[in-house]
């Protein structure tokens, strides 16, 4: 059986406990694999570096700042344009990114 690979990104305390089940869903299905990207607050000392919650509950691929623009008719979601900054995480083989 081939994989689907699923990408989550999480950027905030907030959003991650959204995220959670969903998480915790495409973890233990055995049809998908689970790819996870930490960003923003969860990497700040200011914001209580919760990106260790995240190390808690499951492998985290890649701890990494994006910094982006927005302007009018930028998307606001996460795509591959988005990740293809990501050093380390093959981006053009997941099949869906998924940020809050």
């Amino acid at each position: 059986m081939i994989k689907k690979k699923i990408c989550i990104v999480t950027g905030s305390r907030a959003e991650y406990g959204l995220l959670y089940w969903l998480i915790k869903e495409i973890e233990v299905d055995e049809g998908l694999e689970l790819q996870i990207i930490v960003t923003g607050m969860h990497l700040s000392r200011a914001f209580g570096s919760t990106y260790k919650i995240i190390e808690k509950d499951f492998k985290i691929d890649k701890k990494t700042l994006i910094q982006r623009k927005k302007s009018i008719g930028e998307r606001n979601s996460f795509d591959k344009k988005y990740l293809n900054w990501v050093p380390d995480i093959k981006t053009s083989t997941y099949d869906q990114s998924i940020n809050w």
